[in-house]
């Protein structure tokens, strides 16, 4: 896993250079300060940073998640141009989550870019949405994580594009993990049972 790590220190406290990036998105209603902590202490996975996923991970880094996992296989090709807005054409046949990593890094220096050269399956889900929100749209991931909206804890929904086949994959919580491990106590004080 490839890491770009932003220059500031990456705190729960929101830096001068932040709140002025910020300074629109900070008066939304139901964001503030509060919710801008909030997203910058997230972690989101994109699984394939094509159309949608690029779309989607463009606009989480430039709101302000804090962490953003890429992971995609494949170069970028001539056929990824015409819809795949991190991607342009001098870096065909380069690896997309690099290009994507790079462009994502360069438009807000404040997110850690980590990068899995791989498609998220059944085999590899587990290890790769630990302590992550996964998406399916930016602005609902945002909603989340400002707390304006609950989470869909325990579950990762997979599309096959192809053929619009829709299934759930249920994840296991993992004690110790800020974001699962929190989950995972709290269904325990309720009387559920976690996933396992």
């Amino acid at each position: 896993m490839r890491h770009l790590r932003p220059p500031v220190d990456a705190d729960d406290l929101l830096s001068p250079a932040e709140l002025d990036r910020y300074a629109w998105q900070l008066g939304v209603t139901d964001l503030g300060v509060t919710g801008q902590r909030r997203l910058k202490q997230a972690s989101v996975l994109v699984s394939r940073i094509g159309g949608v996923g690029g779309t989607a991970a463009l606009y989480l880094a430039v709101v302000g998640v804090g962490r953003l996992v890429l992971a995609h296989a494949g170069p970028v090709r001539r056929d990824d141009l015409n819809r795949q807005v991190l991607m342009s054409t001098p870096e065909l046949g380069r690896p997309r989550i690099e290009v994507a990593a790079e462009r994502l890094a360069a438009l807000n220096p404040h997110v850690v870019v980590e990068t899995v050269g791989e498609n998220v399956s059944e085999a590899n889900a587990s290890r790769l949405v630990a302590g992550v929100v996964g998406a399916l749209a930016a602005v609902e991931v945002v909603r989340i994580l400002a707390g304006a909206a609950p989470a869909a804890a325990g579950r990762l929904v997979v599309l096959d594009v192809t053929t619009l086949a829709c299934r759930q994959v249920e994840i296991a919580a993992r004690s110790g993990c800020r974001v699962c491990g929190t989950r995972a106590e709290g269904m325990a004080a309720a009387g559920d049972t976690p996933p396992s």
